[in-house]
C-alpha cells in the first residue's frame, strides 16, 4: 500500500474504532449467556478446571467446541474479570472485520470501492451494535470475512497455503457459532474449481482436513472421555 491508501485506511479504522469503543463501559449490559460463559472461564482460570466443550446451542445436549472460552479468557483476566474485557474483545474483532472487509473489496473491485464500502461497513448501526456486546455469535463478521478472503485468494492464486488457512479459520469459527456452517458451499466451490484439478492433491487434502478438524477435536475427546 502507498502512503495515501494507508492514510485512508487508517481514517476508516479510526472511525470504526470510535463507534465501537466510545462509552463502551456505559452502554454495557450482561445477559444469561455472558454470565454462564464468565463463570465457566472463571473456573478455568481460578479453579483450573479446563473444559472440552463450549457454549450450548438451542438443541439440548449439543455444544460448540471450547475455543471461544480460551480466546476470551486472556481479556477477562487482563480486566480482572470485569465484563468490560469481553466487550473489548468483541469490539477488537469487529474492528478487525472492517480491516478484512477493506482488503477483500480491494481484491475483488478496486481501492475506491473498498474505501467507500468499508466506510459504510464501519458505521452501519446493526454491525456496530453487535460488535459492542460480547456474545459468541457477534464475532461472526470477523471470521466469515477472513474465511471468504482466504478462499478468494486461494481460487485466485492457486496457493495451497491460503486453503490451509481458510480451513483453519473455518474450523476455529465453528467454536463461536454453528451458523457459520453456511460458509461450507465456498469450500465445495473451491474444491471443484481448484482442488480436484490439482495433481497429487490427496496429501494436501489430508492437511486441509487436519487444519479444519484440529479446532473441533475437543468435542471428539469429550465424547471419548
Amino acid at each position: 500500500m502507498k502512503r495515501k491508501e494507508i492514510l485512508v485506511l487508517f481514517f476508516i479504522l479510526a472511525i470504526a474504532a470510535f463507534f465501537r469503543f466510545w462509552h463502551l463501559g456505559i452502554t454495557q449490559f450482561i445477559t444469561y449467556d455472558q454470565a454462564r460463559d464468565f463463570l465457566i472461564i472463571k473456573r478455568m482460570l481460578v479453579d483450573h478446571k479446563l473444559t472440552l466443550v463450549g457454549p450450548t446451542v438451542l438443541i439440548p445436549g449439543v455444544y460448540l467446541p471450547p475455543f471461544y472460552y480460551y480466546s476470551l479468557a486472556p481479556f477477562l483476566m487482563l480486566f480482572r474479570f470485569h465484563p468490560l474485557g469481553a466487550d473489548v474483545y468483541t469490539a477488537l474483532l469487529g474492528l478487525g472485520a472492517v480491516f478484512i472487509f477493506y482488503l477483500l473489496c480491494r481484491e475483488i473491485f478496486n481501492k475506491l470501492t473498498a474505501a467507500l464500502s468499508s466506510l459504510v461497513f464501519a458505521v452501519l448501526p446493526v454491525i456496530v451494535s453487535t460488535t459492542r456486546h460480547a456474545w459468541n455469535p457477534n464475532t461472526a463478521h470477523f471470521f466469515s470475512l477472513l474465511f471468504v478472503f482466504f478462499i478468494f485468494k486461494f481460487i485466485k492464486g492457486k496457493n495451497w497455503g491460503w486453503f490451509y488457512a481458510a480451513c483453519a479459520v473455518f474450523g476455529f469459527s465453528l467454536n463461536f457459532h454453528f451458523s457459520l456452517l453456511a460458509l461450507t458451499p465456498l469450500i465445495v466451490i473451491a474444491f471443484f474449481f481448484v482442488v480436484r484439478k490439482t495433481k497429487n492433491f490427496f496429501p494436501k487434502l489430508i492437511i486441509s482436513l487436519f487444519c479444519l478438524l484440529v479446532f473441533i477435536s475437543p468435542l471428539f475427546l469429550f465424547e471419548i472421555r
